[in-house]
């Protein structure tokens, strides 16, 4: 976040006391799992450290920002729905900019059994979203930052945010763990 900030032309001790938000995107914590219940740490920091409420706490408090701060936990789409999150707050003026991050680490061979098991694993090895050979997905890790700020305040600009939209998919034969294309192509016809 601290990187984001210089990379955005900012210095980010000028961030202190500012109403920047931060949103981060996480699903699973498999740290949390490690530090909390497998591997014993003191002063109970695993808790503070590894619990997904925190994640953008921690960073709030790191950097004394005083906007919005929450972890969104929205499975495969929460850095997206965190960004979505994000481009609400500062066009609703709830905060002035936002640091959205997404975050996965993979550190238990479990929870891709399990995601193996459901079926929902690329048999391929591929990721091919709204493609017709889609065949699943596949797990990989990140720690992504942006600083998302209104075009007259940025000092670099990588891209713009020109509308974002959310919907749910909701019931599917196929069960919950996949995804119905024909639900998401309402966003694209509602923009």
């Amino acid at each position: 976040s601290y990187q984001a900030g210089l990379d955005a032309g900012i210095n980010p001790k000028l961030f202190k006391g500012s109403r920047t938000g931060v949103f981060v995107g996480a699903s699973t914590s498999e740290s949390e799992v490690v530090w909390c219940y497998e591997r014993d740490a003191p002063e109970g920091l695993p808790l503070s450290g590894n619990s997904r409420a925190l994640l953008a706490n921690r960073i709030s408090f790191s950097l004394n920002l005083n906007g919005p701060s929450m972890a969104v936990d929205a499975a495969c789409s929460s850095s997206l729905m965190a960004l979505d999150l994000a481009y609400n707050a500062i066009a609703l003026g709830e905060c002035d900019a936002a640091i959205v991050a997404g975050t996965s680490v993979i550190l238990n061979a479990m929870s891709s059994l399990h995601f193996f098991r459901l079926g929902i694993i690329s048999p391929t090895d591929m990721c091919r979203p709204f493609d017709e050979k889609a065949d699943g997905y596949t797990r990989s890790e990140t720690i992504c930052t942006i600083l998302l700020q209104k075009k007259k305040d940025a000092k670099r600009n990588y891209g713009s945010l020109i509308y974002s939209l959310v919907n749910c998919d909701g019931y599917k034969p196929e069960g919950i763990h996949f995804h119905k294309g024909d639900i998401h192509m309402v966003l694209l016809e509602e923009f």
